[in-house]
Protein backbone atom coordinates (compact mmCIF):
# COMPACT_ATOMS: atom_id res chain seq x y z
CA UNK A 1 0.00 0.00 0.00
CA UNK A 2 1.34 3.41 -0.97
CA UNK A 3 -0.62 6.63 -0.47
CA UNK A 4 1.51 8.41 -3.07
CA UNK A 5 -0.68 6.74 -5.71
CA UNK A 6 -3.86 8.29 -4.35
CA UNK A 7 -3.79 10.86 -7.17
CA UNK A 8 -1.04 9.40 -9.34
CA UNK A 9 -1.15 6.56 -11.87
CA UNK A 10 0.07 3.23 -10.49
CA UNK A 11 1.07 1.56 -13.76
CA UNK A 12 1.30 -2.24 -14.02
CA UNK A 13 1.70 -2.60 -17.79
CA UNK A 14 1.24 -6.22 -18.91
CA UNK A 15 1.59 -7.61 -15.38
CA UNK A 16 -0.90 -10.52 -15.10
CA UNK A 17 -1.88 -9.15 -11.70
CA UNK A 18 -2.69 -5.66 -12.98
CA UNK A 19 -5.77 -3.98 -11.45
CA UNK A 20 -9.11 -4.67 -13.10
CA UNK A 21 -12.88 -4.66 -12.62
CA UNK A 22 -15.00 -7.67 -11.81
CA UNK A 23 -18.60 -7.11 -12.94
CA UNK A 24 -20.70 -9.10 -10.49
CA UNK A 25 -24.26 -10.37 -10.33
CA UNK A 26 -24.52 -10.90 -6.60
CA UNK A 27 -27.25 -13.10 -5.23
CA UNK A 28 -29.32 -11.11 -2.77
CA UNK A 29 -32.38 -12.09 -0.77
CA UNK A 30 -34.68 -10.64 -3.45
CA UNK A 31 -32.75 -11.68 -6.55
CA UNK A 32 -29.81 -10.24 -8.44
CA UNK A 33 -27.86 -7.22 -7.22
CA UNK A 34 -25.54 -5.47 -9.68
CA UNK A 35 -22.07 -4.85 -8.27
CA UNK A 36 -18.52 -4.09 -9.35
CA UNK A 37 -15.35 -5.10 -7.55
CA UNK A 38 -12.48 -2.71 -8.28
CA UNK A 39 -9.54 -5.06 -7.80
CA UNK A 40 -6.21 -3.67 -6.69
CA UNK A 41 -3.06 -4.65 -8.55
CA UNK A 42 -0.67 -7.27 -7.21
CA UNK A 43 -1.02 -10.90 -6.15
CA UNK A 44 -0.96 -10.25 -2.41
CA UNK A 45 -3.99 -10.10 -0.12
CA UNK A 46 -5.58 -6.66 -0.22
CA UNK A 47 -7.56 -4.75 2.41
CA UNK A 48 -11.07 -4.39 1.01
CA UNK A 49 -13.83 -1.79 1.25
CA UNK A 50 -17.59 -2.11 0.85
CA UNK A 51 -18.61 1.28 -0.61
CA UNK A 52 -22.31 2.11 -0.15
CA UNK A 53 -23.94 4.88 -2.17
CA UNK A 54 -26.81 7.12 -1.14
CA UNK A 55 -30.42 7.66 -2.18
CA UNK A 56 -31.40 7.11 -4.95
CA UNK A 57 -27.89 6.41 -6.25
CA UNK A 58 -26.94 9.26 -8.57
CA UNK A 59 -23.70 9.96 -6.68
CA UNK A 60 -21.79 6.68 -6.43
CA UNK A 61 -18.44 8.08 -5.26
CA UNK A 62 -16.54 6.09 -7.86
CA UNK A 63 -13.72 8.65 -7.78
CA UNK A 64 -13.10 7.48 -4.22
CA UNK A 65 -13.26 3.84 -5.31
CA UNK A 66 -10.66 4.38 -8.05
CA UNK A 67 -8.34 6.33 -5.74
CA UNK A 68 -8.48 3.68 -3.00
CA UNK A 69 -7.83 0.97 -5.59
CA UNK A 70 -4.66 2.79 -6.75
CA UNK A 71 -3.43 2.84 -3.15
CA UNK A 72 -3.98 -0.91 -2.79
CA UNK A 73 -7.56 -1.49 -1.64
CA UNK A 74 -10.13 -3.70 -3.29
CA UNK A 75 -13.42 -1.76 -3.43
CA UNK A 76 -16.84 -3.38 -3.84
CA UNK A 77 -19.66 -1.09 -4.98
CA UNK A 78 -23.24 -2.19 -5.46
CA UNK A 79 -26.83 -1.17 -6.15
CA UNK A 80 -29.70 -2.06 -3.82
CA UNK A 81 -32.84 -4.11 -4.41
CA UNK A 82 -35.31 -2.33 -6.65
CA UNK A 83 -32.78 0.27 -7.79
CA UNK A 84 -31.07 0.77 -11.13
CA UNK A 85 -32.37 -2.49 -12.60
CA UNK A 86 -31.75 -4.77 -9.61
CA UNK A 87 -34.41 -7.33 -8.73
CA UNK A 88 -36.91 -6.85 -5.93
CA UNK A 89 -38.56 -3.97 -4.15
CA UNK A 90 -36.72 -0.91 -2.93
CA UNK A 91 -37.13 -0.16 0.77
CA UNK A 92 -34.91 1.14 3.54
CA UNK A 93 -35.04 -2.24 5.30
CA UNK A 94 -33.94 -3.90 2.06
CA UNK A 95 -31.05 -1.43 1.75
CA UNK A 96 -29.82 -2.53 5.18
CA UNK A 97 -30.21 -6.19 4.21
CA UNK A 98 -28.42 -5.67 0.89
CA UNK A 99 -25.50 -4.00 2.67
CA UNK A 100 -25.14 -7.17 4.73
CA UNK A 101 -25.13 -9.16 1.46
CA UNK A 102 -22.24 -7.02 0.19
CA UNK A 103 -20.32 -7.51 3.43
CA UNK A 104 -20.96 -11.25 3.31
CA UNK A 105 -19.47 -11.33 -0.21
CA UNK A 106 -16.22 -9.85 1.11
CA UNK A 107 -16.25 -12.19 4.11
CA UNK A 108 -16.85 -15.35 2.05
CA UNK A 109 -13.76 -17.59 2.15
CA UNK A 110 -14.01 -18.61 -1.51
CA UNK A 111 -14.32 -14.99 -2.62
CA UNK A 112 -11.37 -14.08 -0.43
CA UNK A 113 -9.23 -16.66 -2.22
CA UNK A 114 -10.53 -15.74 -5.68
CA UNK A 115 -10.18 -11.96 -5.34
CA UNK A 116 -7.22 -11.67 -2.93
CA UNK A 117 -9.31 -10.21 -0.11
CA UNK A 118 -7.55 -9.85 3.23
CA UNK A 119 -10.06 -11.27 5.76
CA UNK A 120 -8.50 -9.26 8.59
CA UNK A 121 -8.91 -5.91 6.87
CA UNK A 122 -12.49 -5.43 5.71
CA UNK A 123 -14.03 -1.95 5.95
CA UNK A 124 -17.37 -0.28 5.23
CA UNK A 125 -17.65 3.24 3.81
CA UNK A 126 -20.95 4.90 2.91
CA UNK A 127 -22.38 8.27 1.95
CA UNK A 128 -25.77 9.72 2.99
CA UNK A 129 -28.19 6.76 2.93
CA UNK A 130 -25.04 4.67 2.50
CA UNK A 131 -23.76 6.24 5.73
CA UNK A 132 -27.05 5.24 7.37
CA UNK A 133 -26.46 1.67 6.10
CA UNK A 134 -22.80 1.77 7.14
CA UNK A 135 -23.68 2.57 10.75
CA UNK A 136 -26.43 -0.04 10.95
CA UNK A 137 -24.18 -2.67 9.33
CA UNK A 138 -21.40 -1.84 11.78
CA UNK A 139 -23.82 -2.30 14.67
CA UNK A 140 -25.31 -5.54 13.37
CA UNK A 141 -22.32 -7.39 11.89
CA UNK A 142 -18.97 -8.70 13.07
CA UNK A 143 -15.65 -8.78 11.25
CA UNK A 144 -15.56 -5.08 10.26
CA UNK A 145 -12.11 -3.56 10.95
CA UNK A 146 -13.38 0.03 10.68
CA UNK A 147 -16.17 2.14 9.21
CA UNK A 148 -16.49 5.61 7.69
CA UNK A 149 -19.83 7.41 7.34
CA UNK A 150 -19.89 10.42 5.02
CA UNK A 151 -22.72 12.90 5.66
CA UNK A 152 -24.84 10.09 7.13
CA UNK A 153 -28.60 10.64 6.89
CA UNK A 154 -30.45 9.11 9.84
CA UNK A 155 -33.84 8.25 8.32
CA UNK A 156 -35.32 7.26 11.67
CA UNK A 157 -34.37 10.47 13.45
CA UNK A 158 -35.21 12.65 10.44
CA UNK A 159 -38.70 11.16 10.17
CA UNK A 160 -39.28 11.80 13.86
CA UNK A 161 -38.09 15.43 13.60
CA UNK A 162 -40.19 16.01 10.47
CA UNK A 163 -43.37 15.48 12.47
CA UNK A 164 -42.88 18.76 14.34
CA UNK A 165 -40.27 20.72 12.35
CA UNK A 166 -41.31 22.13 8.96
CA UNK A 167 -37.72 22.55 7.77
CA UNK A 168 -36.96 18.89 8.49
CA UNK A 169 -40.25 17.90 6.86
CA UNK A 170 -39.12 19.68 3.70
CA UNK A 171 -35.76 17.87 3.82
CA UNK A 172 -37.57 14.53 4.05
CA UNK A 173 -40.46 14.99 1.63
CA UNK A 174 -38.72 16.54 -1.36
CA UNK A 175 -35.81 14.11 -1.84
CA UNK A 176 -37.87 11.02 -1.00
CA UNK A 177 -40.58 11.93 -3.50
CA UNK A 178 -38.01 12.74 -6.19
CA UNK A 179 -35.89 9.63 -5.55
CA UNK A 180 -38.87 7.28 -5.56
CA UNK A 181 -39.37 8.08 -9.26
CA UNK A 182 -36.10 6.28 -9.98
CA UNK A 183 -36.83 3.22 -7.87
CA UNK A 184 -39.17 0.25 -7.69
CA UNK A 185 -41.36 1.81 -4.99
CA UNK A 186 -43.51 4.85 -4.28
CA UNK A 187 -42.92 7.73 -1.90
CA UNK A 188 -46.08 6.70 -0.03
CA UNK A 189 -44.65 3.24 0.63
CA UNK A 190 -41.37 4.73 1.85
CA UNK A 191 -43.12 7.11 4.21
CA UNK A 192 -45.24 4.30 5.62
CA UNK A 193 -42.11 2.24 6.18
CA UNK A 194 -40.50 5.11 8.08
CA UNK A 195 -43.62 5.59 10.17
CA UNK A 196 -43.86 1.88 11.00
CA UNK A 197 -40.14 1.39 11.75
CA UNK A 198 -38.94 4.79 12.93
CA UNK A 199 -37.42 3.61 16.20
CA UNK A 200 -35.53 0.66 14.76
CA UNK A 201 -34.10 2.88 12.01
CA UNK A 202 -32.91 5.57 14.44
CA UNK A 203 -29.17 5.07 14.70
CA UNK A 204 -28.50 6.40 18.19
CA UNK A 205 -30.25 3.38 19.71
CA UNK A 206 -27.42 1.24 18.32
CA UNK A 207 -24.66 3.49 19.67
CA UNK A 208 -23.46 0.83 22.12
CA UNK A 209 -22.90 -1.74 19.35
CA UNK A 210 -21.37 0.76 16.92
CA UNK A 211 -18.91 2.04 19.52
CA UNK A 212 -17.04 -1.28 19.54
CA UNK A 213 -15.71 -0.64 16.00
CA UNK A 214 -13.26 2.11 14.96
CA UNK A 215 -15.37 4.79 13.26
CA UNK A 216 -14.91 8.07 11.44
CA UNK A 217 -17.89 10.30 10.65
CA UNK A 218 -17.31 13.18 8.22
CA UNK A 219 -19.93 15.90 8.04
CA UNK A 220 -20.36 18.93 5.82
CA UNK A 221 -20.78 22.19 7.70
CA UNK A 222 -22.84 23.61 4.79
CA UNK A 223 -24.92 20.46 4.32
CA UNK A 224 -28.63 21.34 4.23
CA UNK A 225 -29.70 17.74 3.66
CA UNK A 226 -27.96 15.73 6.38
CA UNK A 227 -27.51 18.66 8.74
CA UNK A 228 -24.64 17.88 11.07
CA UNK A 229 -26.55 19.11 14.13
CA UNK A 230 -29.09 16.30 13.80
CA UNK A 231 -27.05 13.75 11.84
CA UNK A 232 -23.25 13.47 11.63
CA UNK A 233 -22.10 15.49 14.65
CA UNK A 234 -25.12 14.43 16.69
CA UNK A 235 -24.46 10.74 15.99
CA UNK A 236 -20.72 11.02 16.58
CA UNK A 237 -21.37 12.57 19.98
CA UNK A 238 -23.90 9.87 20.92
CA UNK A 239 -21.54 7.06 19.90
CA UNK A 240 -18.48 8.67 21.49
CA UNK A 241 -20.43 9.11 24.73
CA UNK A 242 -20.50 5.33 25.15
CA UNK A 243 -16.85 5.71 26.12
CA UNK A 244 -15.02 3.20 23.94
CA UNK A 245 -12.70 5.87 22.49
CA UNK A 246 -12.94 4.58 18.92
CA UNK A 247 -15.11 7.28 17.34
CA UNK A 248 -13.71 10.29 15.48
CA UNK A 249 -15.56 13.17 13.86
CA UNK A 250 -14.44 15.78 11.39
CA UNK A 251 -16.27 18.49 9.48
CA UNK A 252 -15.47 19.87 6.04
CA UNK A 253 -16.76 23.28 4.85
CA UNK A 254 -18.84 21.79 2.07
CA UNK A 255 -22.32 20.59 1.13
CA UNK A 256 -23.95 17.17 1.11
CA UNK A 257 -21.89 15.50 -1.63
CA UNK A 258 -18.69 17.45 -0.86
CA UNK A 259 -18.52 18.58 -4.52
CA UNK A 260 -15.78 21.18 -4.01
CA UNK A 261 -13.69 19.08 -1.60
CA UNK A 262 -13.39 15.70 -3.30
CA UNK A 263 -9.58 15.66 -3.01
CA UNK A 264 -9.59 16.47 0.70
CA UNK A 265 -12.43 14.01 1.32
CA UNK A 266 -10.60 11.21 -0.49
CA UNK A 267 -7.35 11.96 1.33
CA UNK A 268 -9.02 11.84 4.73
CA UNK A 269 -10.73 8.54 3.93
CA UNK A 270 -7.51 6.97 2.64
CA UNK A 271 -5.42 8.17 5.58
CA UNK A 272 -7.90 6.79 8.09
CA UNK A 273 -8.24 3.43 6.35
CA UNK A 274 -4.46 3.03 6.06
CA UNK A 275 -4.03 3.89 9.74
CA UNK A 276 -6.45 1.10 10.63
CA UNK A 277 -4.67 -1.38 8.35
CA UNK A 278 -1.33 -0.53 9.93
CA UNK A 279 -2.59 -0.49 13.52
Amino acid sequence: MDIKYLFRDNIFGDDPYAPNEEELLMKGNRGTLFAVLFRAGGNEKHPSVLLLHGYPGNEQNLDIAQALRRVGFNVLTMHYSGSWGCDGKFSFANVLDDAKTGLAFLQDEENQKLYNIDPDNIFVVGHSMGGFATLHTTADCSGIKGAIALAPFDFGREYMLAQTDDSEKEVMEGPIAFGAEWLNTTWQELYKELKDHQKEFEIEYKAEQIADTPLLIIGGSNDNVAKVSVNGKYLADKIAAVGKGKTDYMELPSTHCFPDMRITLTEEIAKKLISWVEA
